[in-house]
């Protein structure tokens, strides 16, 4: 049963994936607000297939959960490489697209920012799985809620346990004396007689 329905999750994503990319195909790409418009549903295609993986697992106990470790390592450096190449591609001159190139010429990458330039659409939808790559699926408990996380022990914890516990030695039972001896000393309830 949990591969069919990741099955038809797949082919949900795939589907609205596929809308999306057609529909970017509608735009107008000539003018730099449909160039910007193209490569947002191509990455939304992109985000769409790798979500379809995530969702997909919720049948099996598993909730979707967003990872910030992936998506400062993974997604924020793609996102500054494909970030630049779109704007160094885009259709109309302006300051940004002008400094790009300018740029990506003084360090030398002004080829290779025009050579991938010409698969840009691939880019974004590769842009927007490495986004949902970012979401990951946990397990829940029986209630819905996040199960807790797993501690980890230190290696030297049964010694600290022991540390911590205080064992107090057993005290010998004394005797009490027979007799008391009357030293003297008047009590306190005798000092108000």
């Amino acid at each position: 049963m949990y591969e069919l329905s990741r099955g038809v999750t797949a082919l949900l994503g795939a589907a609205v994936g596929g809308f999306l990319v057609w529909l970017s195909t509608q735009v107008n790409g000539d003018s730099t607000g449909g160039y910007w418009a193209e490569l947002g549903l191509l990455a939304a295609a992109g985000l769409v297939l790798a979500l379809a993986l995530a969702f997909g697992s919720m049948t099996r106990g598993l909730r979707p959960a967003f990872s910030p470790g992936r998506f400062v390592a993974s997604f924020v450096p793609v996102l500054i490489v494909v970030g630049w190449i779109a704007i160094a591609q885009q259709p109309d001159a302006n300051w940004f697209r002008d400094h790009a190139q300018e740029w990506s010429d003084d360090i030398g990458i002004g080829g290779l920012v025009g050579d991938l330039g010409g698969a840009i659409g691939a880019l974004s939808l590769a842009l927007g799985v490495i986004f949902g790559f970012c979401f990951d699926t946990v397990p829940t408990t029986l209630s819905g809620a996040p199960a807790a996380p797993a501690v980890a022990r230190d290696a030297d914890e049964p010694l600290a346990a022991e540390r911590r516990t205080v064992v107090e030695p057993e005290e010998d039972e004394v005797a009490a004396p027979a007799t008391t001896v009357d030293d003297g000393a008047a009590t306190p309830s005798e000092i108000g007689r």
